[in-house]
């Protein structure tokens, strides 16, 4: 028992310091994220298609219920990896713009409807100041995100670094609390 409690800390340990690491890197270096993903889903990628093609070529079946799939989806791997690692830089830059554009869509929207509510609670005969502020607030960052998609990207990767060094601190400290007790 006591050897599986140790195995279950040390993955904790391990886990606690990867989510550290990845979340301060993301904090660092947000602009270079999407990048390094894409390029490393391709690399993945074309290696599988290479591995799939050696062993085709070997004469391996690699073992699938579906072997005649496999002998034609590993050239398209291969493929796909390629253009991928070609193209990773402008993939990751149109799918975060792409990101930021829904969101600011959405944030204007949602500012929108704000205004038109605090306006109709002024005709009311209430006070809707502050949800017209609110509504103000929201198209005003509705269109950060539309003009400085970059800028938005950046800040939202640098939010989830946070939440993952945060994450991994708080594994860190309650595998270290828990192993006390």
């Amino acid at each position: 028992m006591a050897d599986m409690f140790n195995k279950f800390k040390l993955e904790n340990v391990l886990g606690a310091v990867l989510m550290i690491v990845v979340g301060v890197f993301l904090i660092i270096h947000p602009d270079d994220t999407l990048s390094i993903i894409a390029y490393g889903i391709s690399i993945v990628m074309v290696i599988m298609g290479i591995i799939k093609i050696v062993g085709y070529l070997k004469g391996s079946k690699g073992g699938s219920t579906v072997d005649g799939l496999n002998e034609y989806a590993s050239p398209w791997n291969l493929i796909a990896g390629i253009l991928l690692i070609v193209f990773a830089g402008l993939i990751a830059t149109v799918l975060m713009n792409l990101i930021s554009f829904v969101l600011g869509i959405l944030i204007i929207g949602s500012g929108a409807i704000k205004l038109e509510q605090g306006i109709s609670m002024n005709k009311n005969g209430k006070n809707g100041v502050f949800v017209i502020i609110l509504g103000a607030v929201a198209v005003i960052l509705g269109i950060i995100c539309l003009a400085r998609p970059s800028f938005v990207n950046n800040v939202i990767t640098q939010l989830i670094g946070v939440g993952l060094v945060y994450g991994g601190v708080t594994d860190f400290l309650s595998t270290a609390l828990v192993s006390k007790s």
